[in-house]
């Protein structure tokens, strides 16, 4: 949407979000909580403002004092005013896929502004992969909506594996589909520790690594605010800063834009993981489905194949599923339906549905 259309839509007639509703949509459920993600779901807009806003704890206290800076004439509102700040918040944490130094500066000028116009001292960090996607993520088109993987159906999946009292046993390695590019299989393998992220399986890692961390740069953005400053201060500071965020914290973000659809975003990040951990298999499962969405379905196998050749089973059946389906959608079927056969015939979670391609 080009920023003229969308604005049109922010001051057109239909129901925004209102500055009420952000402040009380964490403790909010229920009726309520709906109401207000209904006004999300449909509206790309109020979805990236709305998580702007929770990186600010749904604080909206930056609005007060704002009347006289924003709408010095009668006819001050404060529905536009928190439209207009809700702007800037996007426009802070970057909400819009950046793909040049050019369209970043101007992007960290905005947050600066609203630093400089905030009521009360502000640090904002920005890690680099929310600033600047790398261009080949950045020219990857996503496929139909109806073509995707979304989280909630991943969520689906895991919330029906769990309430499967059988233990199964796990796919044989020597079944796992192999070509020339993929790796030695590891011959022993393990089902690593669990834990659950907006409510998605990930293996917690922090029980393998010595203080795993993701090695990345951050933008820290530093400012008094412009009631405190004298005349000859600066307002604010800004500089580049290489930093080590704790692994599990660096992935919940990840796994938080996944989990909204936001597979260009989920994916940069992913990739940072790898960059640390190429091996890591929450980072190859989850990027590979982000490739998945973006219609990379060739590089997507690839990631699969990754997970199936790791040292922990964790993700061996919806790997392998996944891996058919975009075999399928390459249009090599005999890959694909070879696959599907193998799942067939196991007592895997998926072998009814496989079933089901094969007819």
């Amino acid at each position: 949407m080009k920023n003229s259309d969308r604005y049109k839509d922010i001051f057109s007639g239909k129901e925004n979000l209102t500055r009420s509703e952000v402040e009380s949509y964490e403790a909010s459920s229920g009726e309520a909580k709906n109401i207000i993600e209904q006004k999300m779901e449909n509206d790309s807009f109020e979805q990236d403002a709305m998580e702007g806003w929770e990186e600010m704890s749904y604080n909206t206290s930056s609005l007060d004092g704002m009347n006289s800076k924003l709408f010095p004439k009668k006819g001050f509102s404060w529905g536009t005013a928190f439209v207009a700040l809700t702007i800037g918040v996007v426009s802070v944490l970057l909400i819009q896929n950046i793909t040049s130094n050019k369209d970043a500066e101007k992007e960290i000028a905005l947050a600066e502004n609203v630093i400089e116009n905030s009521s009360e001292e502000k640090e904002i960090n920005i890690e680099s992969a929310d600033v600047v996607l790398p261009t080949v993520i950045a020219e990857m088109q996503e496929v139909a909506s109806v073509d995707q993987i979304k989280a909630k159906d991943i969520i689906v999946d895991f919330v029906s594996m769990e309430e499967i009292t059988i233990n199964l046993p796990p796919l044989e390695p020597s079944k796992i589909p192999q070509d020339n590019n993929t790796p030695s299989i590891v011959s022993s393998r393990v089902l690593a520790k669990e834990i659950y992220l907006h409510d998605l399986k990930l293996i917690d890692y922090r029980l393998y690594r010595s203080k795993p961390v993701v090695q990345t740069k951050q933008l820290i953005l530093t400012g008094t605010s412009a009631d405190k400053e004298n005349e000859h201060s600066q307002s604010f500071n800004s500089n580049w800063e290489n930093v080590d965020i704790p692994y599990m914290d660096y992935l919940e973000k990840s796994v938080y834009y996944f989990n909204k659809g936001k597979n260009k975003k989920a994916l940069a990040r992913f990739e940072t993981i790898l960059s640390s951990y190429k091996d890591d298999v929450n980072a190859n499962f989850y990027g590979g489905l982000c490739l998945y969405n973006l219609g990379e379905y060739s590089l997507a196998t690839s990631y699969f194949k990754n997970c199936l050749n790791s040292s922990y089973n964790n993700f061996d059946e919806e790997a392998l599923w996944i891996m058919a389906q975009a075999y399928e959608r390459m249009k090599n079927s005999a890959e694909a339906n070879r696959i599907f056969l193998q799942i067939a015939e196991s007592k895997s979670f998926y072998s009814q549905q496989a079933k089901k391609k094969l007819k």
